[in-house]
């Protein structure tokens, strides 16, 4: 039976921080690229927006870019070599 390779503390957070660093940096170019209307033609139903009762423009932005975000990852994370 083999054993479990034993790991040091900072070897983790090293590899840690390589890989949410590249995630990060990956998300900020795609937020420097953005538009309006690519993520506009994102939504799906826009009766939803209503439904989720945001009424401050702040709260509309973060659940479109959340929205955005969680779809783009699914392309971002298989480049991540974990």
């Amino acid at each position: 039976m083999k054993q479990m390779k034993i790991f040091k503390l900072a070897d983790i957070y090293d590899f840690l921080d390589k890989r949410f660093t590249n995630l990060y940096n990956s998300q900020i170019e795609i937020l420097n690229k953005l538009q309006l209307k690519t993520v506009l033609a994102k939504i799906r139903n826009p009766y939803l927006i209503r439904v989720k009762n945001e009424l401050l423009v702040s709260d509309f932005i973060r659940s479109i870019l959340d929205e955005y975000f969680l779809t783009s990852q699914e392309y971002l994370l298989p480049e991540q070599t974990f």
